[in-house]
């Protein structure tokens, strides 16, 4: 049908480009022997990446150990510092109690103190008081006995002014008797 429309000559060049095409096209394609060497060529790529893998794998297991290390390091000190943290608070909470127990013995030492204190101002005062109830009686026996003792002097003077004068009268009288 092909060469009923295109005829003889067109048909026959077309078969000839097509045959040509299919031959590039088989000399474009992979051989057994290509296809054994890009293997070949894989498999060495593929062992070198495991290699490398295997490399780089030891490796990271040996920054993972020593993180690993480290972290252990790490956690030891946390604990070492946890138990001194413990220790402390411990101390802190002995000296707590001690100053608590040291605190309540001057507490009531004070009060004590503070007590004993007011008893010896109330004995202080009561004390002062009879001294004063004392000295006020004293004051007023004395001015009693001033009182008496003045009202003597006074009866004295009276006599004494007798007696003189019943001297000076048996004087006059003596010179003017004789």
């Amino acid at each position: 049908m092909l060469r009923e429309r295109l005829g003889e000559e067109a048909t026959e060049a077309f078969a000839k480009v097509i045959s040509e095409a299919g031959l590039d096209s088989r000399r474009d394609l992979a051989t057994k022997e290509d296809l054994f060497k890009a293997e070949a060529r894989l498999k060495e790529h593929i062992v070198k990446v495991e290699g490398n893998l295997a490399k780089v794998e030891g490796r990271l297991k040996g920054e993972i150990a020593k993180v690993e290390g480290n972290l252990a390091k790490v956690e030891d000190r946390i604990a070492k510092v946890e138990g001194n943290l413990i220790k402390v608070e411990d101390r802190i909470a002995k000296v707590e109690s001690n100053l608590k127990g040291e605190i309540a013995k001057v507490e009531s030492n004070i009060k004590g103190e503070i007590a004993g204190v007011k008893e010896d101002v109330a004995k202080l005062k009561d004390d002062l008081n009879k001294t004063e109830l004392r000295l006020n009686e004293s004051i007023s026996k004395v001015r009693e006995d001033v009182a008496r003792i003045s009202g003597e002097m006074v009866l004295l003077r009276w006599i004494l002014g007798a007696v003189l004068a019943g001297i000076i009268s048996l004087i006059v009288r003596a010179f003017f008797m004789h």
